[in-house]
């Protein structure tokens, strides 16, 4: 039987330390650390084949500065790509030519825990376009896509995601992980049957039995190089992972550090990528950009085909990857939010003793409409009944003396225009009552429940106080409809 050559060489090493004897520790490290050279550069080539997802900023579509036509004059084509994603749930979709425009919510997705770059790192930069590959590339797609026809919030998904990106098994998925990607892509089960760690530890001990005498991998790791450092992300972030299953903040400050921006960060001047031969796309987000979660824009032009017929061409926007310029910061993948509307954000204040003066509250709801419309009713004398005024996020702090919310969620709502036409009327309705009776009366609680049982929202019986509403979502909490929410984040 022929010996490949690197066999040859490891089996001459061997022999070399056998018959030489070790004159200092230095040369037995020396030996072990040229047995494990030789094993990181088979089992490198082996992790990148075999990654969920491959993140790599060499893989990138073309970019040019300038968009070929005419200048940019997109429609909306979120009603198209849903309908489409109904029918091919897989993620593909086409568009005839033309400029198109669509709404995406960013995932993050990474390979590792995130290590955050220097001072002046950005997230104000340009996000270069690629695809996105890998083994599990395709159940992310199908993910992203029925998420978006069924509308599911983004914090779970976002944790289905990283369950999926970060290479742990089916079997490792947390209990409501595991029941979403049951819903929404079971018959990607075979995908997610082994993790990415076992797959590597099965590797060494492959190699451990070409290689005589090389370390366990837990005694190499520090060795490794890049490699290790592989192996050591993916263990981070599968404990990260099971750990802060039900506290998705956590989970986010561990695998998602935001790299905090100056805030006269300038906008870096944006590329339009060259998908193929007929599409040209480029990702804007927003100058408030906070990273994932956010909802961005993405732009797209498709031309007439060479024989100047107007065929659709193939858009992979939930098979695409956007790079950031930093090497640091998170590359994202993309959903089309199937209505940008169909989520809003609630705030609840529970009261605070002494109920009335400058350090007390008889507590609050402020809820975040659309259009940048929201709801956050006070009376203008600070009596039980007076002038009903709609105060701004920023006025609402201030009357609350800048403490944050007791509790905040995020809420999907079935009906969109209902919500908000109740919306609409309530804020505009003349008097705030404590206990309204009439259809010229409202208060926060008031206003924030009819607004939302109008929107679909199964709540139950009208609640009188601030706490009461906040009971209420919190039932709803884990039914898909409604998902708590950091009190200190923002509304979009």
């Amino acid at each position: 039987m022929r010996m490949s050559r690197i066999s040859l060489a490891v089996l001459t090493l061997v022999a070399l330390v056998a018959v030489i004897p070790m004159r200092s520790e230095t040369q037995g490290l020396n030996a072990k650390r040229l047995l494990l050279g030789i094993a990181s550069k088979q089992l490198a080539p082996y992790i990148k084949e075999n990654a969920p997802i491959n993140l790599d900023w060499g893989d990138l579509y073309s970019t040019s500065g300038d968009l070929p036509g005419p200048p940019f004059a997109p429609r909306d084509a979120y009603r198209a790509v849903i309908a489409q994603y109904r029918q091919s749930p897989s993620g593909v979709v086409t568009l005839p030519p033309g400029d198109h425009v669509i709404r995406v919510l960013v995932f993050c997705t990474h390979g590792g825990v995130q290590r955050l770059g220097s001072a002046q790192a950005r997230w104000h930069e340009q996000f270069a376009l690629g695809p996105l590959r890998g083994k599990r590339a395709e159940a992310l797609a199908a993910l992203y896509a029925r998420g978006a026809v069924q509308s599911v919030p983004y914090y779970p998904l976002q944790q289905v995601s990283w369950d999926i990106t970060n290479g742990l098994k089916y079997d490792e998925f947390p209990e409501m992980q595991r029941a979403l990607f049951d819903r929404l892509i079971p018959e990607y089960r075979s995908a997610v049957g082994e993790s990415q760690l076992e797959q590597i530890q099965g590797k060494w001990r492959s190699l451990s039995s070409t290689i005589p005498g090389l370390p366990s991998l837990d005694q190499g790791l520090n060795d490794l190089g890049p490699v290790g450092q592989i192996v050591r992300d993916l263990q981070q972030s599968r404990a990260a992972i099971l750990q802060n299953a039900r506290n998705f903040d956590a989970e986010t400050r561990q695998l998602a550090p935001i790299v905090g921006a100056p805030t006269d960060a300038p906008m870096a001047p944006q590329s339009w990528s060259k998908v193929n031969d007929r599409v040209y796309a480029r990702m804007l987000v927003p100058s408030d950009y906070h990273g994932i979660g956010s909802i961005a824009t993405l732009e797209m032009r498709v031309l007439g085909d060479q024989g100047g017929y107007a065929a659709p061409a193939t858009i992979p926007i939930s098979r695409t990857m956007a790079y950031p310029n930093c090497v640091y910061c998170q590359p994202l993948t993309l959903e089309p939010v199937a209505n940008p509307l169909a989520t809003v954000r609630v705030y609840i204040w529970n009261a605070k003793f002494p109920y009335t003066g400058t350090a007390g509250s008889v507590g609050h709801v402020y809820v975040e409409g659309s259009d940048g419309a929201y709801s956050s009713p006070f009376p203008a004398n600070h009596s039980h009944k007076g002038t009903l005024e709609n105060k701004s996020w920023s006025e609402t702090l201030d009357i609350e003396h800048g403490r944050p919310a007791t509790a905040a969620y995020e809420v999907t709502l079935s009906n969109v225009d209902a919500f908000n036409a109740a919306l609409s009327e309530l804020i505009r309705r003349p008097v705030w009552d404590f206990l309204p009776t009439n259809s010229n009366e409202t208060n926060c609680v008031h206003a924030a429940y009819r607004a939302l049982l109008a929107g679909g929202v199964k709540l139950g019986l009208r609640p009188l106080v601030p706490g009461g509403l906040e009971d209420q979502l919190d039932r709803l909490v884990g039914t898909g409809a409604v998902v708590k929410i950091s009190p200190s984040t923002s509304p979009h």
